[in-house]
């Protein structure tokens, strides 16, 4: 290893590829000639998935799928012979929502690999223009909207890194969600009923249709707590073991993926 260390500028979702794309801040040594780019694997082990050229500077991770959870990079730089340290890492906004009636709850996990002020809030519709309709603190992950429109509309969450200016169009941003939208960006409804909700040791899941699915519990930070493959009607989860707070119930089958919050007591 040699003393330099790379940072990453920031990671953001690539509306081209529907992937992640990770920016590198520019190394300005010669000695070194490309990045190497891990990222963090399921037994917290940073494993590597490519690399890139100094001169270019940003990486697409092809096997990334954004809308399903947050993911977590780092970056080394290498030269003939030698490798740096690994970069501090940097953490994704993942995006997902709740909606009833007319109200649409949006929540993210936060981005973490560089101090900012505040989340940006996106809502446009149909092939119409973004529009930003609400400013949250940094610390505030829950943004509540109230739509009456008769189109599905999608959603995006923006924070702006140091190392670039909004006016430069290169920010971070979440993955996209449409309401009852189907594709790699959207989120597909399917009915499920909760309770009781709070909860403090069973969590009753009850769905209209039979069919495989897996169920997965996140807290707001991103982390994954349980994790559940049923083709049954009737789940009864086991909470007592995970701390008290707010939770996201991710519920995907082959078809459809949704997301639900409830409350540990």
């Amino acid at each position: 290893h040699v003393s330099v260390t790379p940072s990453i500028c920031m990671v953001t979702y690539d509306s081209v590829t529907n992937r992640n794309k990770i920016v590198m801040t520019s190394v300005s040594s010669v000695i070194f000639f490309h990045y190497n780019i891990y990222k963090l694997g399921s037994t917290s082990n940073y494993e590597f998935i490519g690399d890139v050229s100094t001169l270019e500077n940003e990486f697409i991770d092809t096997t990334s799928i954004p809308y399903q959870k947050p993911y977590t990079y780092k970056i080394s730089v290498v030269g003939d012979t030698i490798v740096s340290m690994k970069s501090p890492s940097h953490t994704t906004i993942w995006l997902h929502y709740e909606k009833t009636g007319n109200q649409v709850d949006l929540l993210w996990t936060p981005y973490s690999g560089f101090t900012f002020d505040s989340y940006h809030i996106y809502r446009k519709v149909g092939s119409g223009s973004w529009n930003q309709i609400g400013l949250n603190n940094n610390s505030t992950l829950v943004f509540t909207d109230i739509y009456t429109g008769t189109d599905n509309p999608t959603y995006y969450v923006e924070v702006v890194p140091p190392c670039s200016t909004k006016s430069s169009g290169q920010t971070v941003t979440s993955n996209k969600v449409k309401i009852g939208g189907v594709g790699i960006d959207s989120k597909s409804y399917m009915d499920v009923h909760i309770f009781p909700n709070p909860v403090n040791k069973t969590l009753t899941l009850e769905l209209q249709k039979p069919g495989n699915r897996m169920f997965r519990v996140y807290d707001l930070l991103g982390k994954e707590w349980l994790t559940l493959s049923s083709d049954q009607e009737k789940i009864n989860l086991n909470v007592e073991t995970i701390p008290p707070g707010i939770y996201i119930l991710k519920i995907q089958s082959e078809s459809s993926t949704t997301t639900t919050k409830f409350c540990k007591e």
